[in-house]
């Protein structure tokens, strides 16, 4: 494909096949933050949490499939606060009880790509599909396995435990290949809480649709997730940089709290 007008390069409406999740679009001109929240900590953890996330411009809640207990947490706070819920799968096992509570399905490639993309070809759910450490074609291959009537939406990740770097550089070349939306998982491609901010503006600035970002009270977060406090800091710097890149985001509505502990 071939873009005149830089900035167009960036808004791409009429190119990109824009995939709806409960009652947000992804693909358009809106940047997508999605907020990875983790299912271990107490039920009215997890609502805290994910309230503070959604006030400061999370527009989708993530977990993964850990217990069917620490999803019906994630799904409770979700439907109390009115936001979308994402769950990522780790084991095809337990895809068809996932879709159930899920409003959209996050599964890996993994050594059982094919596998997994065949099962994932007859859900009833928006698809997320993550490249992992995995080549552009082995992605490309798998999305291709899935039903063409299933939504579906691509994540980039790397992992910083396993020293997959996250690669920005194969957001434009999947422009040049897909139509899907494509959004980035830089909690999980970031080894510290100090490089998060720095990957999600690498992730606007080449091109992305959203990110995806762990946030957890100090209570129970891990090293690479963000406290409520560290997203509404986050949020401005990537407000003031979306229109740069034709993207927008929903006006900043939160306030930090003097009182705050995290």
């Amino acid at each position: 494909m071939a873009f005149a007008d830089p900035v167009n390069r960036w808004t791409r409406q009429e190119l990109t096949q824009q995939i709806r999740v409960g009652e947000l679009l992804i693909g358009g001109p809106e940047f997508v933050v999605i907020a990875g929240l983790t299912a271990a900590a107490a039920p009215e953890e997890v609502f805290e949490c994910a309230s503070k996330a959604k006030l400061f411009g999370a527009r989708l809640l993530r977990g993964r499939m850990s217990s069917e207990d620490g999803l019906r947490k994630l799904r409770a706070a979700a439907d109390a606060i009115g936001l979308p819920l994402v769950v990522e799968v780790e084991d095809v096992a337990f895809f068809r009880q996932a879709e159930e509570i899920s409003d959209m399905l996050q599964c890996k490639i993994g050594n059982v790509m094919y596998a997994r993309a065949s099962e994932t070809g007859r859900s009833r759910k928006p698809i997320l599909l993550s490249r992992g450490g995995h080549a552009l074609a082995e992605l490309l291959g798998a999305a291709a396995r899935i039903d063409p009537q299933v939504p579906l939406a691509l994540a980039e990740s790397g992992s910083a435990w396993r020293n997959v770097s996250l690669d920005i550089g194969i957001l434009p070349r999947l422009r040049e290949n897909t139509n899907h939306p494509v959004l980035v998982d830089v909690s999980r491609a970031a080894s510290s809480v100090a490089h998060v901010t720095a990957l999600a503006c690498a992730a606007l600035a080449a091109g992305a649709d959203g990110v995806i970002i762990e946030v957890g009270l100090p209570s129970n977060s891990p090293r690479r997730s963000l406290t409520p406090r560290q997203l509404a800091e986050l949020m401005p710097v990537l407000w003031q940089m979306a229109p740069a890149v034709g993207r927008v985001l929903p006006a900043y509505s939160g306030r930090v709290s003097d009182d705050w502990k995290e």
